[in-house]
Protein backbone atom coordinates (compact mmCIF):
# COMPACT_ATOMS: atom_id res chain seq x y z
CA UNK A 1 0.00 0.00 0.00
CA UNK A 2 1.48 3.26 -0.90
CA UNK A 3 1.24 6.36 1.53
CA UNK A 4 -0.83 8.97 0.18
CA UNK A 5 1.18 12.13 -0.49
CA UNK A 6 0.74 14.81 1.81
CA UNK A 7 1.66 18.45 -0.09
CA UNK A 8 2.54 21.71 1.67
CA UNK A 9 3.04 24.36 -1.42
CA UNK A 10 5.28 27.13 0.59
CA UNK A 11 8.35 25.27 0.83
CA UNK A 12 9.27 28.24 3.67
CA UNK A 13 5.98 25.86 5.48
CA UNK A 14 7.50 22.59 4.61
CA UNK A 15 10.19 23.58 6.62
CA UNK A 16 7.91 24.80 9.38
CA UNK A 17 5.81 21.68 9.50
CA UNK A 18 8.69 19.43 9.18
CA UNK A 19 10.71 21.08 12.46
CA UNK A 20 7.52 20.82 14.54
CA UNK A 21 6.98 17.36 13.21
CA UNK A 22 3.80 17.80 11.64
CA UNK A 23 2.73 15.51 8.99
CA UNK A 24 -0.12 13.62 7.28
CA UNK A 25 -0.53 11.56 10.74
CA UNK A 26 0.87 13.82 13.17
CA UNK A 27 -1.78 16.21 13.98
CA UNK A 28 -0.16 17.45 17.16
CA UNK A 29 3.45 19.01 17.27
CA UNK A 30 6.23 16.74 19.11
CA UNK A 31 9.15 18.61 18.42
CA UNK A 32 10.41 22.01 17.92
CA UNK A 33 14.23 21.58 15.98
CA UNK A 34 15.80 21.73 12.43
CA UNK A 35 19.87 20.78 12.25
CA UNK A 36 21.52 21.78 9.19
CA UNK A 37 25.01 22.88 8.44
CA UNK A 38 26.79 25.28 6.57
CA UNK A 39 26.69 25.22 2.78
CA UNK A 40 23.27 23.01 3.13
CA UNK A 41 20.68 23.72 1.02
CA UNK A 42 17.46 25.15 3.28
CA UNK A 43 19.82 27.17 4.99
CA UNK A 44 18.64 30.56 2.82
CA UNK A 45 15.48 29.36 3.38
CA UNK A 46 15.97 29.13 7.44
CA UNK A 47 18.02 32.80 7.22
CA UNK A 48 14.43 33.73 5.61
CA UNK A 49 12.34 32.38 8.19
CA UNK A 50 15.07 34.06 10.74
CA UNK A 51 14.53 37.67 9.21
CA UNK A 52 10.71 37.27 9.40
CA UNK A 53 10.70 36.50 12.98
CA UNK A 54 9.20 32.49 12.73
CA UNK A 55 12.80 30.99 13.56
CA UNK A 56 15.46 31.64 15.56
CA UNK A 57 18.88 30.19 15.95
CA UNK A 58 19.91 28.28 19.30
CA UNK A 59 22.43 26.49 20.65
CA UNK A 60 23.48 22.92 19.72
CA UNK A 61 21.99 20.14 22.17
CA UNK A 62 25.22 18.37 23.49
CA UNK A 63 24.53 15.50 21.12
CA UNK A 64 25.16 17.10 18.14
CA UNK A 65 28.28 18.87 16.22
CA UNK A 66 29.36 22.07 17.06
CA UNK A 67 29.21 23.28 13.75
CA UNK A 68 25.81 22.64 13.05
CA UNK A 69 23.46 24.66 13.05
CA UNK A 70 20.53 24.35 14.93
CA UNK A 71 16.98 26.37 14.42
CA UNK A 72 13.67 26.41 16.55
CA UNK A 73 10.11 28.15 15.96
CA UNK A 74 9.10 30.72 17.98
CA UNK A 75 5.17 31.34 18.74
CA UNK A 76 4.72 32.71 15.51
CA UNK A 77 6.63 30.16 13.40
CA UNK A 78 4.66 27.67 15.47
CA UNK A 79 1.06 29.24 14.28
CA UNK A 80 2.27 29.22 10.96
CA UNK A 81 2.98 25.72 11.12
CA UNK A 82 -0.20 24.97 12.20
CA UNK A 83 -1.96 27.17 9.81
CA UNK A 84 -0.06 25.44 6.96
CA UNK A 85 -0.76 21.85 8.85
CA UNK A 86 -4.38 22.56 8.85
CA UNK A 87 -4.75 23.85 4.86
CA UNK A 88 -2.76 20.82 3.86
CA UNK A 89 -4.68 17.71 2.61
CA UNK A 90 -3.34 14.20 1.53
CA UNK A 91 -3.57 13.69 -2.40
CA UNK A 92 -5.37 11.05 -2.92
CA UNK A 93 -5.37 8.45 -5.47
CA UNK A 94 -8.56 7.35 -7.89
CA UNK A 95 -8.73 4.13 -5.28
CA UNK A 96 -8.95 6.01 -2.35
CA UNK A 97 -11.37 8.86 -3.78
CA UNK A 98 -13.40 6.26 -4.81
CA UNK A 99 -13.55 4.00 -1.51
CA UNK A 100 -14.18 7.65 0.10
CA UNK A 101 -17.01 8.05 -2.10
CA UNK A 102 -18.68 4.71 -0.93
CA UNK A 103 -18.21 5.48 2.60
CA UNK A 104 -20.37 8.60 2.43
CA UNK A 105 -22.96 6.79 0.38
CA UNK A 106 -23.60 5.12 3.59
CA UNK A 107 -26.04 2.19 1.45
CA UNK A 108 -26.60 -1.49 1.54
CA UNK A 109 -24.74 -2.06 -1.18
CA UNK A 110 -20.92 -3.44 -1.03
CA UNK A 111 -18.07 -1.88 -1.93
CA UNK A 112 -17.90 -4.09 -5.75
CA UNK A 113 -21.80 -3.83 -6.05
CA UNK A 114 -20.95 0.38 -5.91
CA UNK A 115 -18.12 -0.34 -8.23
CA UNK A 116 -20.16 -1.80 -10.69
CA UNK A 117 -18.17 -5.31 -10.23
CA UNK A 118 -20.86 -8.53 -11.17
CA UNK A 119 -20.15 -11.50 -8.73
CA UNK A 120 -18.57 -14.52 -10.04
CA UNK A 121 -20.67 -17.10 -11.13
CA UNK A 122 -19.66 -19.24 -7.53
CA UNK A 123 -20.58 -16.32 -5.74
CA UNK A 124 -23.99 -15.91 -7.77
CA UNK A 125 -25.10 -19.46 -7.33
CA UNK A 126 -24.12 -19.46 -3.10
CA UNK A 127 -25.86 -15.51 -2.78
CA UNK A 128 -28.86 -16.58 -5.00
CA UNK A 129 -30.80 -18.44 -2.71
CA UNK A 130 -30.08 -15.22 -0.18
CA UNK A 131 -30.14 -12.02 -2.29
CA UNK A 132 -32.47 -11.38 -5.02
CA UNK A 133 -30.86 -12.58 -8.37
CA UNK A 134 -31.88 -8.94 -9.78
CA UNK A 135 -29.28 -6.63 -8.64
CA UNK A 136 -26.30 -8.78 -10.19
CA UNK A 137 -27.72 -8.08 -13.59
Amino acid sequence: MTRPRYHVADPLDQILCHMRGLDEWTHKAYRNLYVTSEGAPELAQLRELEAGGFVYQSQSPGFIPKESRCFRCTDLGKARAQSAHIRAKPKLTRGQKRYRDWLAEDSSRTFAEFLGIKPKRREREYLGSYLDESIFY
